[in-house]
């Protein structure tokens, strides 16, 4: 059936929604038989510019970022994923999954309803909600019970 995504992004923050969301996309794409892409974006401050962070700061945050995905990657693995594209970002969380979604032509993406930073969220909006706004494909929220 061509409904099916050929390609499926599932983003996570290390938060129990994106593990719920991991999950779901490890199944999806089991069933489907799709490939599945992973993306950890470190954020830089919502009010900080990247230009006006130092070389050892940027590199801390890819640094962490970097470790996490390896973090995500092995957990999604445990769960059964098999050949796992991963994929480390920085910047605003909701523009580089749409990006990077854009750049490899993903077909649905998946994300956890709500993130580790819940102040943020309440302040700025949801990076879930940007995603469905500005996706270029099929967006499903996971919801955290």
């Amino acid at each position: 059936m061509t409904d099916y995504p050929s390609k499926i992004l599932v983003a996570s923050d290390g938060s129990d929604a994106s593990a719920k969301a991991l999950e779901h996309a490890a199944a999806l794409a089991a069933a489907v038989g799709t490939e599945l892409h992973l993306v950890v974006v470190g954020l830089i401050s919502h009010w900080t510019h990247p230009d006006m962070l130092s070389d050892s700061q940027l590199e801390r945050i890819r640094q962490d970022t970097r470790e996490r995905l390896a973090v995500e990657k092995r957990r999604l693995e445990e769960i059964g994923a098999s050949e796992v594209l991963a994929h480390d970002r920085v910047g605003k969380i909701g523009t580089e999954i749409v990006r990077l979604a854009e750049e490899l032509d993903i077909g649905t993406i998946v994300i956890g309803n709500r993130g580790v930073d819940s102040i943020s969220r309440m302040l700025l909006g949801s990076d879930a909600e940007d995603v469905v706004r500005h996706a270029p494909c099929a967006v499903h929220v996971h919801r955290s019970t």
